[in-house]
């Protein structure tokens, strides 16, 4: 049986998805099963998220009418036949209970100071593609944190909002302390909401560190000539 933890954070990665697309201008469909891009997606994000067990099969050949052999999708319950997909990775769900911890991180709240936090996660992600326009600023669910040194951001993450959990994720920065650091500030964004994500490898590792637990096992699936 599917951990419901698993499913909120399906959903609370929908709703990061719901935002990044806005904010791009791209067309998206919110249904019962996940979300449904109608627009190509952006760099690091698929066509589709699932986020109802059992509804996997039926999201992914609604894509595939629009996307065809091209459709990436996130199978967030591992329940894809892989036949016809290749797996790009696989990961585990993350999830800690609100612990109360202050974070000295900084809110990126200016255009200037967004462009020199997607230039530091870009050192790690690059892309030619400006990721996260300043009309990420105005929405009130999403946020992005970093730590300034000597006028730099040396360390950095998004924070999304849901109704019941708060979305960690782009996780970036050297130290020990990054992650719980990083989960901190999503903590206190999310008003004590428990704090969700996935990671996998050593960035598991370090949310495990922190005080995550994984809750359930997600892949993200690509055509196989991908």
């Amino acid at each position: 049986m599917t951990d419901r933890r698993a499913v909120l954070a399906a959903g609370n990665n929908a709703d990061l998805y719901e935002a990044v697309f806005r904010a791009q201008g791209l067309r998206f469909a919110r249904l019962p099963d996940g979300f449904a891009a109608l627009d190509p997606p952006p760099p690091f994000y698929g066509h589709g998220v699932v986020t109802r067990p059992g509804s996997a099969a039926g999201l992914l050949a609604r894509l595939e009418r629009t996307f065809g052999a091209r459709t990436a999708i996130k199978d967030s319950f591992c329940e894809i036949d892989e036949a016809r997909r290749r797996v790009l990775f696989e990961a585990r769900w993350i999830w800690r209970a609100a612990e109360g911890p202050e974070s000295d991180w900084r809110r990126i709240d200016t255009p200037a100071l967004l462009a020199a936090w997607e230039g530091a996660w870009g050192a790690t992600s690059p892309t030619e593609q400006r990721m996260f326009p300043d009309t990420c600023l105005t929405d009130p669910g999403l946020a992005f944190f970093g730590r300034i040194e000597a006028g730099r951001v040396t360390a950095g993450c998004i924070v999304n909002r849901s109704a019941e959990v708060v979305g960690l994720s782009n996780v970036f920065g050297d130290g020990p302390e990054t992650f719980a650091e990083a989960a901190a500030s999503a903590e206190n964004f999310g008003a004590g909401r428990p704090v969700v994500g996935y990671e996998r490898g050593a960035d598991l590792e370090a949310a495990q560190k922190a005080g995550f637990e994984t809750i359930g096992a997600l892949r993200v699936l690509v055509p196989v000539a991908v």
